[in-house]
């Protein structure tokens, strides 16, 4: 366990068993989760305009940043217990969690599985569930997925790299051919569909959204809004994915302080 402090009750890094955290503030704990590829610093402009109050956890989740990798192939339950282990090891019995895209699947899970640990959340360009746009690239991707279980076995049966070398360099997502040695688990991840999960969310839920997002459009967002009973969307024109970065902050940051009161 490696445990640094500067300036003691306003800034900290920490790295508690598997996850590495720089933790900023004073007040009710925040706990923010990144997406997928990221890492805690792409929240760093965000926070600083909320410590005023609020102990902020910004985590680098488990294979990423400086976070070690799981030694198996996770989902999003798994990170989710993950958190909680890390909630407990703070001894924070209560939070507001915010996560980002992947992130925000696991914060979901959070709040169906663990809603003791959970006060408010608040969903950013969340994934896990399925977009209602876009049917074409739909059908597109279940008829990619398809053929790349022929070439995969084909491979298998020749002894080939036909489907690493050809196939997945030309039609895998840009997430998929980075992700290296983490792809079991990407792939785990984004199949999983918490759409029925939405209505068993208790919590107070805060939900921001770019209508310029294309990785997880606005109509997922609204369901989002209708499927979780006590939730409000805000919607920010010219935003895209990352709603928070480009000058997005300090509008973000309005929304969640207001949310919060």
């Amino acid at each position: 366990m490696i445990l640094l402090y500067f300036f003691p009750g306003k800034i900290a890094m920490q790295q508690k068993n598997m996850i590495y955290s720089k933790i900023i503030g004073s007040g009710k704990p925040l706990i923010f989760l990144h997406g997928w590829g990221n890492d805690s610093s792409f929240f760093q402009e965000l926070s600083e305009l909320l410590v005023a109050d609020r102990e902020c956890h910004l985590i680098d989740l488990p294979g990423f940043g400086n976070s070690k990798k799981p030694d198996a192939v996770w989902g999003t339950k798994d990170y989710a217990s993950c958190i909680i282990d890390y909630l407990k090891s703070h001894n924070i019995k209560n939070a507001d969690i915010l996560g980002h895209s992947v992130g925000g699947r696991i914060a979901l899970r959070i709040a169906v599985y663990f809603p003791e640990y959970l006060d408010n959340l608040i969903l950013i360009s969340s994934a896990g569930i399925k977009s209602r746009k876009f049917l074409f690239r739909r059908i597109k991707i279940y008829i990619l997925k398809k053929v790349a279980k022929i070439f995969k076995f084909l491979d298998k049966l020749t002894g080939k790299d036909f489907f690493k070398n050809k196939y997945s360099s030309k039609f895998a997502s840009r997430d998929y051919l980075n992700a290296g040695d983490m792809k079991d688990i990407f792939i785990k991840i984004v199949n999983e569909d918490q759409e029925n999960e939405l209505k068993d969310v208790k919590a107070r839920t805060l939900l921001i959204w770019g209508d310029k997002d294309t990785e997880t459009p606005i109509d997922i967002g609204k369901t989002f809004s209708k499927k979780i009973k006590d939730s409000k969307l805000i919607v920010l024109k010219g935003k895209d994915h990352f709603p928070f970065l480009r000058g997005g902050a300090s509008l973000c940051a309005y929304q969640i302080k207001e949310f919060l009161k």
